[in-house]
């Protein structure tokens, strides 16, 4: 058993594309971030954890709650009403408890602005 999903976002895959003049791979996102990202569907996204003042910028912190079989990994983007926000590390899976329920996984966001 898990909670429903109703509420879409959209979700931008994370990927190393090619690598540029520099010996570095660039940053590939698919669909692109200027484009709707494809849907995704959550159980909940939480409200501003906080506001975290980091020198000369401002890190908002968000979490969704999502099924399991969610796909989400760290570096996608996801779409909100508030923004594009990066998934801060991996998804904390909260599957595996002893009374067999699963409930899904929490995705950390964060979006910095100056």
């Amino acid at each position: 058993m898990t909670f429903p999903a109703n509420i879409s976002v959209g979700w931008h895959v994370y990927s190393a594309g090619a690598v540029d003049a520099n010996n570095e791979p660039t940053v590939v996102y698919t669909p692109p971030l200027d484009e709707t990202g494809a849907t995704l569907k959550v159980i909940d996204v939480a409200p501003v954890r906080g506001i975290e003042p980091d020198e000369a910028r401002i890190v908002d912190r968000l979490k969704i709650h999502a099924p399991p079989d969610t796909g989400v990994a760290a570096r996608d983007v996801i779409d909100l009403t508030e923004g594009q926000f990066e998934v801060d590390g991996a998804p904390e899976d909260h599957t595996r408890g002893f009374h067999g329920w699963n409930p899904g996984v929490v995705i950390w966001l964060k979006r910095v602005r100056s």
